[in-house]
């Protein structure tokens, strides 16, 4: 009925993302940011089913896009985190979980993530650290 409806492409992408039809979510997706190219939580989403099909350098834009339009949104920084430390790019992925953290000072996740780079870089004091309070702040992460 609108072709110009931002919200029914998005909605489609993220419906299609969550029965894991990654490339069905990101055509859904790509025409919502087409309409409406300013949205983080869009690009956040795409960045996630990028990330699904092994995409790495594609998701890293959506989620720097992510933060672009909004620097606030700390679950683009966790999961941007997440994907530098799986590419090795250690000091970007504290970076973006210490930013996280920033935000949002008891967001377990970022810490217990953050606690897992640092065990990859063999710095075991400071990731026990880490995970010991992500462990206290969501105990199932145990």
């Amino acid at each position: 009925m609108d072709p110009k409806y931002f919200n029914a492409y998005y909605n489609r992408g993220n419906l299609k993302s969550s029965i894991c039809d990654c490339n069905g979510a990101i055509a859904g997706l790509n025409e919502a940011i087409k309409i409406t190219p300013y949205l983080p939580y869009a690009f956040f989403l795409r960045g996630l089913c990028k990330k699904q099909i092994n995409d790495y350098s594609e998701a890293l834009k959506d989620y720097d896009m992510a933060i672009e339009y909004d620097s606030l949104f700390v679950n683009a920084y966790v999961n941007r985190g997440n994907l530098k430390g799986e590419l090795k790019d250690y000091s970007g992925a504290i970076s973006d979980l210490d930013e996280a953290l920033k935000l949002d000072p008891n967001n377990a996740l970022a810490i217990g993530n953050r606690g897992k780079i640092k065990t990859d870089l063999k710095d075991y004091r400071e990731a026990i650290k880490d995970l010991n309070k992500a462990i206290e702040l969501n105990p199932n992460f145990a």
